[in-house]
């Protein structure tokens, strides 16, 4: 399996959209000045910028990978 560990803002559910928004809108600007990506693929990491949609694309993605591993594994929370 490949994996990358991957930084992303959540909130919650009831978060109102524009601030969802211009959280995202925020983030966004953030990691794509030069100065931050520079930094970052210093240290080996590479700013990934998303849509709101995107991300959640990315996310659920994710989580049903990681769901098919631990099933395969046969690991149990409780071990």
């Amino acid at each position: 399996y490949e994996t990358t560990i991957w930084i992303g803002i959540m909130a919650p559910a009831a978060t109102p959209k524009p601030v969802i928004e211009r959280l995202n809108a925020a983030v966004t600007k953030i990691t794509s000045r030069p100065d931050v990506k520079k930094t970052w693929n210093e240290q080996g990491a590479e700013p990934m910028t998303m849509t709101i949609p995107q991300f959640e694309t990315h996310l659920n993605n994710d989580i049903a990978k990681w769901a098919k591993v631990v099933k395969l594994s046969g690991a149990r929370p409780d071990q």
